[in-house]
């Protein structure tokens, strides 16, 4: 066999696709073995939006139910003197089931397990990695603790013997895998699809109806009007693809979105739904009669008509965001922050996003950003109306510029900006008798601010049961957070040229296990805090992300014993792996082809990274062992919404609800249960004195799995404070 030399060492031959046409530097980089493979498109197929599954029709599952009986009857003997009867254990869910909830529920084969599962057997057969990236995995693995690595060996096994049934198909994919008996595994193919898997799971949670999926939003025709004659006379429709923007919303992982009196169009012969954080709004703290410190917060109010004056004045931001006598909320972000836009008739896989400083005509950044079109709304009502309102959720991901658009080494200037979103004129509307090349949207105001680079810490403190899951026996449940920090060297993320991103941390950070051993209905925690992140600074426009999983596990001892020795090897082999993958130039590499010609934000890179490492595990899990998933979530932080949440003056948003869901059921599968797990994310009363400048922020997450599930819902408390 004949070999050539890369950047991982020697590598064998492969096959490659036709090739003759490129220069030699563009074929060194064997195919990725997991790339989609085009398809041709059957142009009477539209019942599904791309990268959909087909589901085979299921019974719906019987509800578990819990055996009353037999509880009460061991309630009893357990009471009487000189009874010691062997502690009742909680029944687990069958593997095949587990996995099979998880394909309903998110949709994603994951290759990267299959591909730990063949590395893991090239160790144990004392093979040699084949290239640079492959010795690093056999030096990971060679490091793990000898009891860990057995029970990881066993839980292998166990997945081996679930893949040889024929039931975890639908959640693994062999791309990887199969090439592993082939050839050395190149590096830029992990991490390629490390970013594809956690960019679906991650644009399923934070773009809403776009099943995870990059691309064009659906062509939605509307009219727009012309007038030509005085006073609004001589008006003249025209009816096309006309873009609109909705609404931005400056937190990545949250559902807070700001538009205006203009912007949000009603569902016709309705009304906007105005919520209380979106007006501007002044908050004072003083102490009660009883010392508790209580927020009073008011809506800030145009000023004064002057005398005489038959009109009053208008808020900030002019007419669109003066609503009765009340100030509309103008979003704010730091430089080299992101922010998310929604609106329709997001058209292109790709649009430009404009922000231009008002009263600054020097400061005008135009950007080309990713489109996450809405596959789920209708593109007309029941009777036959193209729907163009505020039910639609094309969405744009769009990172900011940190640096002035004209002036090399200068900052980007804080202040009031005006963002559009351009859309190519695929469908050549028309418009006032010609055709433009561009279509764009009306315009809303972000405020960019300055950036706070303190350090901050996130730690969890309390929780609680509320519901524990069915059966004998109580709970035990495990818990841990995988925290991912980046740091961009360039804003925004170029997709080519030389490392632009630099990850900090990827870890797992184990909450104790004893506080939440034989938890019941109703009952809290034991004592215990854990720091899930910092004390650090986030670093200039720097993201954190934390990724949570919960599992009730067996609480055998012996059964106990062996998944924690199988948790700290995966635990540990995963996250360095991931890190091996994506370090130095790998991530940009991947972002390049995955992504073609755009850029991500940094908070969409690293929710899809940590994403993916939660997957991967919640996978593996699903797949082995005696543990049933209790909960799900992913969170991200940056400084800007950290500053906000700890500053005293700013008002409680409203509570968040994320769903780990299949995007595309219909209501018949739903009820069949696509919910895997529901998230509810509360903010509680900041905790600080009178007059202080800063404060703890407090907030409550709740995880719920459905009857047909585990039944049960847990809540942790998460507090993050400056330091």
């Amino acid at each position: 066999m004949t070999t050539t030399s890369d950047s991982h060492g020697t590598t064998p031959d492969r096959e490659r696709d036709n090739c003759s046409d490129l220069e030699p530097d563009a074929q060194r980089t064997p195919r990725n073995p997991c790339a989609p493979q085009p398809t041709k498109k059957d142009p009477c197929d539209c019942g599904k939006p791309p990268g959909s599954r087909q589901r085979p029709d299921r019974p719906k599952r019987p509800l578990p139910r819990r055996d009353e009986c037999c509880e009460q009857l061991i309630e009893i003997l357990q009471g009487l003197p000189g009874f010691e009867g062997r502690k009742p254990h909680k029944p687990k869910q069958r593997p095949a089931r587990k996995v099979q909830d998880l394909c309903d529920a998110l949709g994603i084969a994951d290759a990267i397990l299959p591909f730990f599962g063949a590395m893991w057997q090239r160790y144990e057969a004392g093979e040699e990695g084949r290239n640079e990236f492959e010795k690093k995995i056999v030096n990971i693995f060679a490091g793990l603790d000898p009891k860990d690595a057995k029970a990881f060996s066993y839980a292998f096994d166990q997945y081996r013997e679930l893949r040889q049934s024929g039931k975890g198909e639908c959640l693994f994919n062999d791309c990887l895998a199969d090439s592993v008996l082939k050839g050395p595994i190149e590096r830029a193919w992990v991490a390629e699809e490390l970013l594809r898997e956690g960019l679906k799971l991650a644009g399923q949670t934070v773009f809403r109806n776009s099943g995870g999926v990059m691309g064009p939003g659906q062509v939605r025709l509307w009219d727009n009007k012309v007038f030509h004659g005085p006073n609004g006379s001589g008006a003249t429709i025209f009816q096309g693809p006309w873009p609109w923007l909705t609404a931005i919303a400056p937190d990545l992982s949250s559902s807070e979105e700001y538009g205006n009196l203009e912007s949000f169009r009603p569902v016709p012969g309705g009304f906007h739904v105005w919520q209380n954080y979106q007006y501007a709004q002044e908050c004072s703290f003083a102490p009660d009669p009883s010392g508790k410190i209580v927020a009073s917060c008011t809506r800030q109010h145009p000023p004064p008509a002057p005398p005489g004056s038959l009109f009053g004045n208008n808020c900030e931001g002019g007419p669109n965001y003066t609503k009765d006598n009340d100030c509309l909320r103008i979003p704010a972000q730091r430089p080299g922050g992101s922010i998310k836009l929604r609106g329709f008739n997001f058209i292109t896989p790709t649009v430009k996003v404009r922000i231009a400083r008002v009263g600054d005509p020097s400061v005008v950044h135009e950007q080309d950003c990713t489109v996450w079109g809405d596959q789920a709304t209708p593109i007309k009502d029941d009777a036959g109306h193209f729907i163009v309102d505020e039910r639609v959720s094309d969405w744009v991901d769009c990172p900011l510029p940190s640096g002035h658009p004209t002036i090399p080494g200068a900052p980007l200037p804080s202040g009031l900006y005006e963002v559009s979103v351009i859309v190519a004129n695929v469908t050549n509307a028309n418009y006032d008798g010609s055709t433009p090349p561009v279509l764009v949207t009306n315009k809303l105001l972000l405020r960019i601010e300055a950036d706070p680079n303190l350090k901050y810490l996130v730690w969890s403190n309390r929780g609680r049961c509320n519901r524990e899951t069915p059966g004998m026996g109580d709970d035990e449940i495990w818990w841990d957070a995988f925290v991912g920090h980046i740091v961009p060297k360039e804003v925004p993320v170029p997709t080519t040229g030389a490392s632009a991103l630099e990850l900090k941390m990827l870890e797992r950070r184990s909450f104790p296990r004893p506080p939440w051993e034989d938890m019941d209905d109703g009952e809290s925690a034991g004592a215990y805090s854990i720091d899930v992140w910092g004390p650090r600074a986030f670093e200039l426009y720097g993201v954190a992300v934390i990724g949570m999983v919960g599992f009730e596990v067996d609480s055998e001892a012996a059964a106990r014993d062996q998944l924690q020795g199988f948790w700290n090897a995966w635990g540990k082999a995963l996250t360095e792996v991931a890190t091996v993958a994506i370090s130095g130039a790998g991530l940009v590499e991947a972002v390049a082809k995955l992504v073609v010609g755009v850029t991500l934000t940094v908070a969409l890179i690293i929710l899809a990274i940590v994403a993916a490492v939660v997957l991967i595990c919640t996978a593996f899990w699903a797949a082995w062992a005696p543990a049933d998933l209790i909960a799900l979530d992913i969170m991200h932080f940056d400084g800007s919404n950290a500053w906000d949440r700890t500053d005293p003056k700013k008002p409680l948003p409203p509570p968040t609800t994320r769903l780990f869901d299949d995007p595309y059921a219909d209501a018949g599968v739903s009820a069949q249960g696509s919910v895997l797990i529901t998230v509810v994310e509360t903010a509680l009363a900041k905790d600080h004195k009178a007059g202080d400048a800063a404060a703890t922020w407090i907030q409550e997450v709740q995880y719920d799995t459905p009857e047909h599930g585990e039944d049960a819902s847990y809540t942790l408390e998460f507090r993050l404070a400056r330091t």
